[in-house]
């Protein structure tokens, strides 16, 4: 209060029972003051509350100011913010407790940060009304449940704060009159989130501290009957909560408690180890003027508690309360991170009636992940209690479909140009109460992106918190190891099964066998058909069985009845993984059972698989490929660098047989055989500018060169008769076995073109010289030692750069030929080049996969 008010005076009085009031209107506030004053009580003589003397006789009415000293000594300025206590009302944007002081020298309330110094922000006695009541004793705590009251049996001390800042008055009686004494009371506090800004507004008088006590075992008996209340007006909804329909219980319970429980003790709650033990803790805390959590904030807490025990438990949940109710079909799992992600969504975005105003539908799944990421950071200790650091990030279509549900009225559009339209919400803007301009300067990087950011800061974190328990000799070597730069040529590429040590077998490795019939899925090879098998037994140890995919995948795929089966399975087969905690290898042999079961379809000719079902396949893998970036691309407990090989893979496979479908034009179809083989065969017999070799050879030395500087591969380097000679001459035996494979190439083709129609060849002339060099390279080219003994990505690097060299050639007989036909025979080397590099991928994958399972 100012200094121009009237003084206070203390007056004896008969004690206060717990639920007696003021005689006040609406707007009356109840202020608390620092419990220091209590350790000076020993002082005064009861009843009379004031100093015992022989000498003085003490003053009818004392005066506040008496106690000036003790407050310039001892208090400190702090403001607890007590929901519904100091601030009538708050606005969802402020939700939560928040802690104010108040700076005299800038005249602003501002956040008061754990530990800082505000020694100076003392008070004089002079703005205080105190009212003494009763001796206090200690609370009970001896209740076994935290929710239930906790017993108060006595009074309490009662200290009425007389602060200003606004014009209405509360009335406070008077023991001795039974008059109302008139206090001025203060204005509404609005509370400071770490993300808000502080009101430039001024305060006229410095706020009142509260006690200590403030929070004591009314305001916890309170809480829990409030909690108990809650629950027991949600329970019918609860009882018809299912696996289908949970979702929207759980908006009724964020209804109740979301602007009053901030997002970091919902998440502790949720994923710690013991709820109930750290409901007790809050309350523990809650003496402590650092912590501050209101009545409201202790009720939303305890009746998510409430709720959280219930879908643990509904069969024994408060002896059998739920029971029966189909709440047992509900996934905890599912039920968390449901939860959790409700919780965000509440407080990240907010409806306006602007129809201007609108948000990507990914900008707001990208605001949840960055959010759900903060919190793993921050609570190292609560997110691993859960099994996976982001075991309990949700994809963007259940995002999407929660959004919805949470704003079931909300429109949606397509905005942005042809082809790079997004989905926006109409009548959504971000909340910046939760998210903030850091957060929406995140929002404008990819998902890949965001992962690494935030995978690097989780490593940094955690190699911090390992570094600080070594000595500093020891800590300082660490570090020095881990700056040090790897060597380039020693670091194994990210997304590959691939490295310099994956040779192809020494038999046939082929996906299928190649011998073609009409009308009939070319079966797999007995390689493949013997790795898939080993792989299904495997799984069915760990509890999933391909069988049923096996048996029916191309029957139903290729009618067009069911293009999820592919889906269905590898996602319920990682979820049964992943709730076993399986091995990471049985991860592997679930992606290589897939492929190998595809793969020949995959590689099949038109007239093996008709067009039509190709393309129900290729629904089917895409579908699959969908479904895993987003549900699984951003989970820890799966190994990223394996999922997204597999991915890749997949999407590979797409290409290959998009391309297997690929025709000439039916009048040049045998022109364009002819000229394409005539291309090879002028590579063999042309002598190069060396004089040495054919030009074939050369270009085959050159891509062997090129191969083994780009992967710093040294044939003889294990060997004792090492030399520079000794490597030109493997390059140039390498060389020579090449330009062997194209000679064989090149009469197989002539021996194929030679009395054979265009309808013959079905047009596709792209697949058939595709399906013969496929057939040679398992059968021929990998017969030749010099080639088998070089590492797989070696071999992919040499056909590569072959394949692109052809273009080259084909382009010089342009002048040669006719138009149409140069460019129906450039269109066919193009086609044939980009089969022949995608399948060298993936079947190079596979092998290597395959070895590394071995």
């Amino acid at each position: 209060m100012s200094a121009n008010h009237s003084s206070c005076h203390i007056r004896p009085h008969s004690p206060v029972l717990q639920d007696e009031e003021p005689a006040v209107g609406d707007s009356s506030t109840r202020t608390w003051v620092p419990d220091v004053l209590l350790e000076h009580i020993a002082d005064l003589d009861h009843p009379t509350s004031v100093t015992s003397s022989s000498a003085t006789c003490p003053p009818e009415y004392a005066y506040s100011n008496m106690f000036q000293e003790i407050l310039a000594d001892d208090y400190i300025g702090q403001l607890t913010f007590l929901e519904n206590e100091i601030c009538p009302s708050i606005d969802r944007a402020n939700y939560g407790s928040d802690l104010c002081y108040f700076n005299s020298e800038l005249g602003v309330n501002a956040p008061v940060l754990q530990g800082m110094d505000t020694s100076k922000n003392t008070f004089t006695g002079e703005n205080f009304l105190v009212n003494i009541s009763g001796t206090p004793s200690p609370a009970s705590t001896s209740g076994p449940d935290i929710l239930k009251a906790d017993g108060l049996k006595e009074t309490s001390f009662l200290w009425e704060a007389n602060v200003s800042a606004t014009s209405t008055h509360t009335q406070l009686p008077d023991a001795s009159t039974g008059r109302p004494r008139f206090v001025h009371e203060m204005g509404p506090v609005e509370a400071l989130a770490d993300v808000q800004k502080p009101d430039s507004a001024y305060v006229e008088d410095s706020p009142a501290s509260p006690s200590p006590h403030s929070i004591d075992s009314v305001t916890r008996s309170n809480s829990s009957e409030h909690a108990q209340e809650a629950f027991t007006r949600l329970l019918p909804s609860l009882k018809t909560a299912h696996s289908g329909n949970f979702g929207t219980f759980l908006i009724e319970v964020l209804k109740e408690t979301h602007d009053h429980v901030p997002l970091q003790d919902f998440y502790c709650m949720l994923y710690t180890n013991d709820s109930q033990e750290y409901i007790r803790t809050m309350e523990a805390k809650a003496t402590d003027v650092t912590y501050p959590y209101g009545q409201k904030t202790l009720t939303g807490i305890k009746l998510q508690h409430l709720v959280l025990e219930s879908f643990k438990s509904p069969d024994t949940f408060q002896n059998g309360l739920l029971k029966p109710s189909p709440l047992s079909s509900v996934n905890l799992h599912e039920f968390l991170r449901t939860f959790l992600a409700m919780k965000i969504l509440f407080g990240s975005v907010k409806k306006v009636d602007d129809p201007l105003q609108t948000l990507p539908r990914l900008s707001i799944y990208k605001a949840y992940y960055i959010i759900c990421q903060k919190l793993l950071l921050k609570y190292p200790d609560v997110s691993n209690n859960s099994g996976s650091l982001q075991y309990h990030i949700l994809g963007q279509p259940k995002i999407g479909m929660l959004t919805k549900l949470i704003f079931p009225a909300m429109m949606w559009k397509r905005l942005g140009r042809r082809g790079q339209s997004k989905v926006h919400y109409i009548g959504l803007t971000w909340n910046e109460s939760m998210v903030d301009h850091g957060i929406i300067g995140l929002v404008d990087h990819d998902l890949a992106q965001l992962s690494e950011y935030f995978k690097s800061k989780s490593q940094l974190a955690r190699r911090n918190r390992i570094t600080r328990l070594k000595d500093s000799e020891k800590n300082q070597e660490i570090c020095y190891q881990m700056n040090q730069p790897p060597m380039v040529w020693l670091v194994k590429p990210l997304y590959t099964f691939v490295d310099l040590t994956s040779k192809y077998p020494s038999g046939d490795c082929s996906p299928r066998t190649w011998n073609a019939t009409q009308n009939v899925v070319p079966p797999p090879s007995e390689w493949a058909k013997g790795t898939m098998e080993r792989s299904v037994v495997i799984l069915k140890c760990y509890g999933v069985n391909l069988d049923p995919l096996i048996a029916n995948i191309f029957k139903v795929v290729f009618s067009g009845d069911d293009q999820s089966i592919i889906m269905d399975t590898v996602i319920y087969s990682i979820a049964v993984l992943l709730d076993g905690s399986c091995p990471q290898a049985t991860f592997l042999h679930l992606y290589l059972a897939i492929i190998l079961l595809i793969f020949p379809v995959i590689v099949a000719s038109d007239q093996e698989v008709s067009t039509f079902a190709k393309q129900q396949l290729r629904a089917s893998v895409k579908n699959c490929v969908t479904k895993l970036e987003d549900d699984f691309s951003m989970l820890t407990c799966l190994d990223e660098p394996s999922l997204t090989t597999f991915i890749q893979v997949l999407r590979k496979m797409t290409h290959i047989s998009e391309m297997t479908s690929s025709r000439s034009s039916s009048s040049h179809a045998e022109g364009v055989f002819k000229e394409m083989a005539h291309d090879i065969k002028s590579l063999t017999s042309n002598v190069s500018e060396c004089g040495d070799m054919s030009r074939c050879e050369e270009l085959f030395t050159k891509g062997t060169i090129n191969a083994f500087n780009a992967y710093s591969y040294e044939l003889m380097a294990n060997s004792l008769i090492a030399s520079e000679m000794a490597n030109v001459t493997n390059i140039n035996n390498i060389g020579k076995a090449f330009q062997k494979v194209a000679l064989v190439a090149t009469q197989a083709m002539s021996s194929t073109t030679s009395g054979v129609t265009d309808a013959e060849l079905y047009n596709d002339v792209p697949y058939q010289l595709f399906h013969r060099s496929a057939k040679r390279f398992h059968e021929v080219t990998l017969s030749f030692p010099e080639i088998s003994q070089l590492p797989i990505p070696v071999i992919t690097s040499i056909i590569s750069y072959y394949t692109n060299e052809m273009h080259q050639v084909s382009f010089g007989e342009f002048a040669r030929r006719g138009p149409d036909l140069s460019k129906e025979t450039f269109k066919c080397w193009w086609i044939y080049s980009a089969l022949c590099q995608e399948y060298m991928g993936v079947i190079s994958e596979v092998v290597a996969l395959s070895q590394a399972l071995a």
